[in-house]
């Protein structure tokens, strides 16, 4: 690890914050959970609410970034987005905070 990749480790800040993902039939709740975790920064991904019946899940998430808390996580909504079976990303804006 380089000395310039140490000190941006240091400086990235995690937030804490709850989205909601509108998917199709052709995604489970556990490969959306898994493509979130996939996205670079995120941590944590917990399903908190379910509706199975209306392909709507809540996800209780924590990402690691260098931005502020609500730029990780429309850098978030952005990628989850590009995949196919995705149909809708909600950010609870006032669910972000930052952990120290």
């Amino acid at each position: 690890m380089t000395l310039a990749e140490l000190l941006s480790e240091e400086q990235a800040k995690i937030y804490k914050g709850f989205i909601r993902v509108t998917y199709t039939d052709e995604l489970t709740i556990s490969a959306l959970s898994d493509l979130i975790r996939s996205i670079e920064g995120v941590t944590i991904v917990t399903s908190s609410e379910k509706n199975e019946a209306a392909n709507v899940v809540t996800f209780k998430v924590k990402v690691r970034s260098l931005k502020s808390g609500v730029e990780a996580f429309k850098l978030m909504r952005k990628r989850t987005l590009a995949n196919q079976g995705v149909i809708k990303f909600e950010i609870g804006t006032n669910t972000i905070e930052r952990i120290e």
